[in-house]
């Protein structure tokens, strides 16, 4: 009876749930609904699905933009070492060339070798001058697939060189220090004994 004298509220009479008391929203038939907050959280799962689609989206996108990106610019790079190689390919067979002219009247089969030397160092200056760097790769790998014992040799070799030269450069390190050690216990004494 004491609530009869207080006005009833706008939202009150807008929201039929009001009645039923917090948590306890009733409908119009009289039942409690608990679907529209599944409702709402089924859409806002939805919507954080749907965003973090588009987020994966985007990175993937900027992850291929910068591979894209940094394809280009180490073929760039690796195409100006590559002419950079050809030329000094071009200066060493034109040196080896003018060799080849002083040596021929003393040396004819030596300036002959180094002529066809030089004619083979002068053509695959052009061969790396003409083609681009993704020629060369295919031309490398149908090579190593034709020729797959000269590619393992050659790894070999190189990889037994760089061992050599891994190893000279450790052992050098090495011998500099023992060296200083020498050098400081065998120099004389400044400080007096005992």
């Amino acid at each position: 009876m004491a609530n009869e004298n207080i006005p009833e509220s706008p939202l009150a009479r807008a929201n039929p749930r009001a009645e039923a008391g917090p948590g306890m929203g009733a409908s119009r038939s009289g039942t409690t609904d608990r679907s529209d907050g599944g409702n709402r959280t089924a859409k806002l799962a939805d919507t954080a699905q749907q965003t973090a689609q588009q987020a994966a989206e985007g990175l993937r996108q900027t992850a291929s933009s910068l591979a894209s990106d940094t394809r280009e610019r180490m073929k760039g790079l690796l195409g100006e070492k590559l002419a950079s190689g050809a030329e000094l390919v071009g200066q060493v067979a034109s040196s080896t060339r003018r060799t080849a002219d002083e040596l021929e009247r003393n040396s004819p089969q030596f300036s002959g070798v180094l002529r066809d030397a030089s004619t083979r160092m002068e053509e695959f200056s052009r061969t790396l001058h003409a083609k681009s760097v993704d020629e060369l790769v295919e031309t490398a790998t149908s090579y190593a697939r034709r020729q797959p014992a000269m590619l393992f040799g050659a790894a070999a070799v190189a990889g037994f060189a760089l061992f050599r030269l891994f190893k000279a450069a450790d052992e050098g390190s090495l011998r500099g220090g023992v060296n200083t050690e020498r050098r400081i216990h065998d120099s004389p004494s400044v400080l007096p004994e005992g």
